[in-house]
């Protein structure tokens, strides 16, 4: 009998054992690579000079000494939570009368899982790192951690003088060890992640922080932006997210993973506009945080995964938005910037080609001034069968501020679940001489929207917001009533991409509608491979209308708006405007 009480306590304790498990660091390897563009915008020279990688990254390996200890509870790492590492290299910052050096400066855990925090040898707080993507090699027993977002701290933003710049990412961050894993550990997940269970069409991931905004590039005019983001499988069924190129895997026997989008909006004088569209950002790995499942191609049930600034800015990552049905969730990547000859081999794609590289959200400087605007930035995965397109998507407003060289944009508003385009006619509460409609069809769902102010002399201006969510088959008019003898003027219309060759056009047609139409044939140019043949307006965008009439507006059954799209199919909306 005794001999089988200490057997289980044997267990009990090895069980206990394993379930704390910690690994010891050793041979450790720091590198970073610093946003040249943006770090010379704050005024920083970096020594020694380097040559810039394709994104315009100065990169630096940085000599390390010192211990580490990962927390891998049932063999599953975690995070580093103990230890601490002294630089012994790399670069020197300098600034107005004063400089920094990493030579000398501790790394240790921050205050937050999976986060670092960097001091300077006389003690000032230099920078934070988070949004940590991780692998672990048990057969070489290595751990890596990369594309960390390498953030100013509230001291050197202060040392800059600019304080509006804490928390803004300036580069990224990379360590990797040597790391000693028991002999005969093995991974003993904790949460429902044995075997998956596929969702066809019931999975459910959203989107639960746009955690960061921050410029990335500036010239010419322009201003690059990425955000950070977090999401969390809050649905019933695991997720696929195998990183394109990869064997082909279930559930679809094929690389099939989640896209990011994001956008940025300014509200004025009444009215909503899009003022700049990301391309399409290719996920590419699952870290299954906060959830007891190891990190890989699938995000299980209640699991939750990161994406930094400097992941978001990345070209290799980055391809047109016109490649994925968003309404299926597909990329067709036969033809795409990644495969452009179609065998299934990937293709070198270019660096950036500046700010307004079409793969990034780029924003004219001076949309970034109008006075008394309101700002929003908004994110969006594309997950296939996902049930819920809109916990997927959220927006924040955000302050755009110029110190002279460079864009911050904090402090950030609320992070809503959403389309922005509830922010500016609520649904739930549109308010007087407003209105809001979503439309959900077969082919996807849009939302359209509208205000009336009156502007004197028995005038009235009406403003139409109208967002494409992911309907593949492209939009391509707009129609308004208007009173018969009406007198329209002040015609206008807004998209993001800066082109006018690609201008709706409006004209009251002989059934008394006024309408706006997109020019056809219309080519959408692919950045590095053929062009596609589409008219009118793609998914995740969205077009601004407005013109003035002399008739002040009904009730919305009084009233009709309707939809064209690419296959002549029209929606008919019924919606605030004129009265007949």
């Amino acid at each position: 009998m005794r001999r089988v009480v200490w057997t289980v306590l044997a267990f009990v304790v090895a069980a206990a054992a394993r379930a704390e498990e910690r690994w010891d660091l050793s041979a450790p390897r720091v590198s970073m690579r610093l946003n040249a563009g943006l770090v010379g915008d704050l005024g920083i020279a970096l020594a020694p000079a380097v040559p810039f990688d394709r994104d315009g990254y100065a990169a630096y390996e940085v000599g390390a000494e010192g211990r580490l200890v990962a927390l891998a509870p049932g063999s599953i790492f975690r995070t580093i939570d103990l230890g601490e590492l002294h630089l012994s290299g790399g670069p020197r910052l300098s600034w107005k009368g004063d400089a920094t050096s990493l030579r000398g400066a501790r790394l240790e855990p921050g205050a937050e899982p999976n986060t670092f925090r960097i001091t300077g040898s006389d003690g000032t707080l230099l920078f934070l790192a988070d949004h940590q993507h991780f692998a672990v090699d048990r057969s070489a027993r290595t751990l890596r951690l990369f594309n960390m977002d390498l953030r100013l701290s509230a001291e050197l933003a202060a040392r800059l003088g600019e304080p509006r710049h804490e928390g803004l990412a300036v580069g990224v961050l990379e360590i990797s060890a040597a790391a000693a894993i028991p002999p005969g550990a093995v991974e003993q997940p904790t949460g429902a992640c044995a075997s998956p269970n596929w969702g066809q069409p019931d999975n459910d991931v959203a989107l639960i922080n746009l955690s960061a905004v921050g410029q990335v590039a500036r010239g010419g005019g322009f201003v690059a932006i990425a955000p950070s983001a977090v999401l969390k499988n809050v649905g019933a069924t695991d997720v696929p997210w195998i990183s394109k190129f990869s064997a082909p895997q279930p559930p679809y026997n094929n690389d099939q993973h989640p896209f990011l989008v994001w956008n940025m909006y300014r509200v004025s004088n009444g009215s909503l506009q899009q003022i700049g569209a990301s391309g399409l950002k290719h996920a590419f790995l699952t870290l299954n945080n906060a959830c007891g499942c190891p990190s890989g191609s699938i995000l299980w049930v209640n699991c939750e995964d990161v994406y930094s600034t400097g992941t978001n800015d990345n070209s290799g990552s980055l391809g047109p938005r016109s490649e994925v049905d968003a309404h299926s969730g597909i990329w067709r990547r036969c033809g795409s910037v990644f495969d452009v000859n179609c065998d299934g081999a990937p293709n070198s794609t270019p660096g950036f080609s500046g700010p307004d590289d079409p793969r990034r959200l780029s924003v004219l400087e001076t949309d970034l001034q109008t006075p008394g605007a309101q700002y929003y930035v908004d994110g969006w995965y594309v997950v296939r069968d996902d049930v819920n397109i809109f916990n997927t998507m959220a927006y924040r407003s955000v302050t755009p501020t110029f110190g002279g060289a460079s864009w911050s944009f904090g402090p950030l508003g609320p992070h809503t679940p959403g389309p922005v385009i509830d922010a500016w006619v609520d649904p739930k509460s549109p308010g007087p001489n407003a209105d809001t409609r979503r439309v959900v069809t077969a082919l996807g769902t849009l939302s359209l929207a509208v205000r009336a102010t009156e502007v004197g002399g028995g005038r009235w201006r009406y403003d139409y917001a109208l967002m494409n969510h992911d309907i593949d088959g492209w939009i391509r008019s707009l129609a308004v009533s208007v009173p018969p003898g009406a007198v329209v003027t002040n015609t206008t219309f807004h998209d993001a991409d800066r082109d006018k060759d690609d201008d709706w056009t409006a004209q009251v047609d002989p059934a008394g509608e006024l309408v706006w139409s997109s020019p056809l044939p219309y080519e959408v140019p692919r950045p590095f491979a053929p062009t596609v043949n589409r008219p009118g307006m793609g998914w995740g965008l969205l077009v601004s209308f407005s013109f003035e009439v002399d008739s002040a507006p009904t009730t919305p059954q009084g009233s009709l708006a309707r939809v064209g799209l690419l296959n002549r199919r029209v929606l008919s909306v019924p919606l605030l405007g004129p009265t007949p």
